[in-house]
Parts: C-alpha cells; sequence; structure tokens
C-alpha cells in the first residue's frame, strides 16, 4: 500500500470513511484558533445551561415543598388539630 502523506492521515483520522469523503471531512473540520475558540465558547454555553438548569430544578423544588406544606397545613385545619413546635 502506497501511503500519501495528507491521504493516508485523514484515512486513519477517519476510519471506515474512504480517502475522498476523508478529505472532505478535514477541510470541514474546525482547526487551529477557531476550534480553540468554539470549543471555549461552546463549554461557557454549556456552563450556563446547566446554570439555568439547577435554579429552575431549585425553583420548583422550593415550589413543591411551599405546596406540600400548605397541603399539610390544610389537613391540620380541616382536622383541628394544632401544630405545635
Amino acid at each position: 500500500m502506497v501511503a500519501s502523506g495528507l491521504g493516508f492521515a485523514a484515512t486513519q483520522a477517519f476510519p471506515g470513511v474512504s480517502h475522498h469523503d476523508s478529505e472532505t471531512l478535514r477541510r470541514l473540520a474546525p482547526t487551529g484558533v477557531k476550534a480553540k475558540e468554539k470549543e471555549i465558547e461552546y463549554g461557557y454555553r454549556r456552563s450556563l445551561h446547566e446554570a439555568a438548569r439547577l435554579r429552575f430544578r431549585f425553583q420548583m423544588n422550593n415550589r413543591l415543598r411551599l405546596e406540600s406544606l400548605a397541603a399539610i397545613s390544610r389537613v391540620f385545619r380541616d382536622f383541628g388539630e394544632p401544630i405545635r413546635r
């Protein structure tokens, strides 16, 4: 097998992909500084999404806690049971 520089590297980078398709993929793949910037931006967006998800879960947990306390309080009130600390 004759391995020409980039052709061989391209098939190694994308195993199972033909040489021609591998060259196309290599040109479309982000490289260098732009790739790092995109990776940092993706990480930043991912962390913002995670923070928003945690904030939503915290709000939902608080809402469910308040609704549970209200339901328990209503049950005690309906049955005339005093609540003491």
